[in-house]
């Protein structure tokens, strides 16, 4: 996992890719998400947004597992509030 962070006038983003592996549980080739579990017993969706992802995600069954690296972004803005 690699992290990053960056000051912005009056706020802050932060943001992470993230490496990780999911056993397959279902993928919707309409909506193009993929419900997956990790090893630690979470469950998680994630919406494939490279078409050659998608098209070999299309030949996985459940209970394959995949390699996934996604990135997580958080930006936060700070307004002073008038009394």
């Amino acid at each position: 996992m690699t992290r990053s962070a960056e000051r912005v006038t009056g706020g802050g983003q932060v943001g992470r890719t993230v490496t990780s592996y999911f056993k397959v549980d279902v993928y919707d080739p309409d909506t193009h998400v993929l419900w997956g579990t990790t090893a630690d017993g979470n469950t998680k969706s994630i919406v494939v947004q490279d078409p050659k992802a998608q098209e070999r995600l299309e030949t996985l069954i459940p209970g394959n597992v995949v390699q996934l690296t996604y990135y997580e972004s958080l930006a936060i803005k700070l307004e002073k509030v008038s009394k």
